[in-house]
């Protein structure tokens, strides 16, 4: 599996944005398949970090359910979780996805850049989940996909996400154009 699902919680949406809890799964778009056992979360302390908090986001967070808002309370520092999720993507991963092009892996590569950390990617190899969603649109609905798990903790958002790039990714194969 060369495909990796990245998500992230954060406390704004610039590439400074403190990073709350980062998630990925690899998977593979050919069988649907979705590496669960050996995935990747780690929760981070963002409150010094010396990254930008957003006074909006943080009203957002306390709008979120219990559940999700634990995504918050990390107790390792940023550098040692970048550190250790290149490790994990280096040996996983060549094809990075995020949910949108200027998210989470912007605002992961500005985290690697803070530390001097090369990027366990190249460039050319980044994903975008909305682009394949909308590319599917009306062949495959997104809401079909049933959510399992805690909506805004980056596990959960990242099983997600791969469940449904696999789903856009099936769904656009099998058509007759």
């Amino acid at each position: 599996m060369k495909d990796v699902i990245i998500d992230i919680e954060t406390m704004g949406v610039k590439p400074r944005a403190a990073i709350c809890s980062i998630g990925a799964v690899a998977f593979d778009m050919q069988t649907g398949q979705v590496d669960y056992e050996n995935g990747f979360y780690m929760p981070v302390r963002w409150e010094d970090q010396g990254r930008i908090v957003d006074p909006e986001t943080n009203k957002w967070w306390d709008k979120q359910s219990p559940e999700a808002r634990l995504s918050l309370e990390g107790m390792t520092d940023l550098r040692t979780a970048l550190e250790a999720f290149h490790k994990w993507f280096t040996a996983r991963g060549v094809y990075p996805w995020g949910n949108g092009p200027s998210f989470d892996i912007s605002i992961l590569e500005n985290g690697f850049d803070q530390f001097g950390i090369s990027y366990p990617w190249k460039f050319w190899n980044v994903r975008d989940v909305r682009t394949i969603v909308d590319i599917a649109k009306g062949i495959v609905s997104k809401d079909s996909i049933p959510f399992d798990g805690i909506k805004h903790n980056a596990w959960y958002d990242a099983c997600h996400e791969a469940k449904m790039v696999c789903e856009m990714y099936k769904g656009i194969r099998s058509c007759k154009w």
